[in-house]
């Protein structure tokens, strides 16, 4: 993998943790972080490799996630 999927999904992920860490506590901001740079590695790789730079699949991906999430929250099932 390339240093700049490195760098975005360190990016990715710490913006994401930002914020929440208002919200949860430390190990859990964390962990939403280290989560969150893990898909956006996952899904820089697909861009690069699988999609020829294309960045719809990431774009479906996370609509997905997204929808997901919020369906998750609006019936409280986490």
């Amino acid at each position: 993998m390339s240093a700049a999927n490195y760098v975005q999904s360190i990016i990715f992920g710490l913006m994401h943790g930002a914020m929440f860490l208002k919200y949860v506590n430390s190990f859990t901001g964390v962990a939403i972080t280290f989560f969150t740079m893990t898909i956006a590695c996952w899904m820089g790789y697909i861009n690069e490799k699988k999609a020829d730079g294309s960045i719809l699949p990431s774009i479906a991906i996370h609509a997905v996630a997204n929808i997901f999430s919020g369906l998750v929250a609006a019936f409280t099932l986490i």
